[in-house]
């Protein structure tokens, strides 16, 4: 099996390549269930300095299977002549359909999530025609790709019901790091949910993901005699802006590595998440903070909407920091731990493993092995 980086790759002169932990428990778990090789093919990235970012790469030599960076994706492809070729849903990948064996496209959230995040972040209405227009070419490119892949995998509800009509074998998966072992941890931690609420915000501090949402709905809830706390989870470009509001109530937490920082953190110190999202984005965290055993409250955009329908895990509001508040200052305790039952009993069938047992099944079948 030949698995098709979504983005382009650098490596430096000592051979490491810049390739995330996420990505490389992904890729063991594939070749856990995959009954013969598996091969990881990436785009070269354009010369840069990777000693800026602060990160340990893993050493070619290192790294778990056998990894390739390229000019040319097709042709490596073609010489490898894989079984099954999975490839990131992006019109890029029609060049992979029938060099050889099975090609299955990966969709992590619909290209109208990407209309969502111009509208968010610009008021121009010059940039959003442009960007519209650029929308509309890409789906005129994408459509056919997702028409004559042998499979399509999406991330989450969001996705499937945007994209699955357009293929024969599609399947539906949930991205997420949470792992069997961490979902036992989480059953076994103790919780009360009594006052002071301590609430959690984890993602990218930008605007359509809704960080200073977060932190103004813990203001309104303040102002109205509520006694609660806010962690902030995550970095990005609001963080002048979120380290503003630092006090004794809100704590601005930063990046945490995964599994030895985030989830202890999360699972101990965290009652209800707060995920107001504006765009319909198939978010890790909402299914990662369920799994740690913590109920979400977001708006109710298409993802959050289809998950919390399913999973009842949570609650859905309006868009507004204020509905957000008004519904947590109205949750008991109970209705609380009822959440965090419905989650973590959801959580057993969707843990990091059962995703990709269930995700590598869909590749067998379609590769007729």
């Amino acid at each position: 099996m030949v698995v098709v980086s979504p983005g382009r790759l650098g490596e430096m002169a000592d051979g490491s390549v810049e390739l995330g932990p996420k990505t490389v428990s992904g890729l063991l778990e594939y070749s856990r269930h995959w009954p013969g090789e598996v091969v990881f093919v990436a785009q070269r990235r354009p010369d840069r300095d990777l000693q800026a970012l602060s990160f340990d790469w893993p050493q070619r030599s290192a790294l778990p299977i056998e990894t390739h960076l390229v000019d040319d994706v097709a042709a490596t492809v073609k010489a490898l002549s894989p079984r099954v070729t999975l490839a990131p849903a992006e019109p890029e990948s029609r060049h992979l359909l029938g060099l050889s064996g099975a090609t299955v496209v990966v969709a992590d959230y619909p290209l109208r999530v990407r209309w969502e995040n111009q509208t968010i972040e610009t008021k121009s209405k010059w940039r959003q025609a442009r960007v519209g227009l650029g929308l509309a070419r890409r789906w005129a490119a994408l459509r056919p790709l997702l028409q004559q892949a042998q499979g399509l995998q999406c991330n989450g509800p969001d996705t499937f019901n945007a994209y699955a009509r357009y293929n024969p074998n599609p399947l539906k998966f949930y991205d997420s790091r949470i792992t069997d072992d961490m979902l036992g941890l989480a059953e076994q931690q103790a919780t009360h949910f009594e006052e002071p609420l301590t609430m959690g915000f984890s993602g990218r501090w930008i605007a359509p993901k809704g960080v200073l949402d977060a932190i103004a709905v813990c203001d309104v809830l303040q102002k109205s005699g509520k006694d609660v706390r806010l962690k902030v989870f995550g970095n990005g470009p609001l963080g002048d802006q979120v380290d503003a509001r630092k006090s004794e109530t809100i704590e601005v937490v930063g990046g945490l590595e995964f599994e030895s920082q985030w989830v202890p953190a999360v699972m101990s110190g965290v009652d209800v998440f707060v995920l107001p999202h504006r765009q319909a984005d198939s978010s890790s965290t909402f299914v990662e903070a369920i799994g740690c055993g913590v109920p979400v409250i977001g708006y109710a955009n298409r993802y959050w909407k289809a998950l919390r329908a399913e999973v009842g895990a949570g609650w859905t509001t309006e868009m507004s920091p204020g509905a957000i508040a008004d519904r947590i200052a109205s949750l008991t305790p109970e209705q609380l731990q009822e959440a965090r039952r419905a989650g973590l009993e959801w959580m057993k069938g969707h843990t990091f493993e059962a995703e990709f047992a269930r995700r590598t099944a869909h590749l067998r079948e379609i590769a007729s092995l």
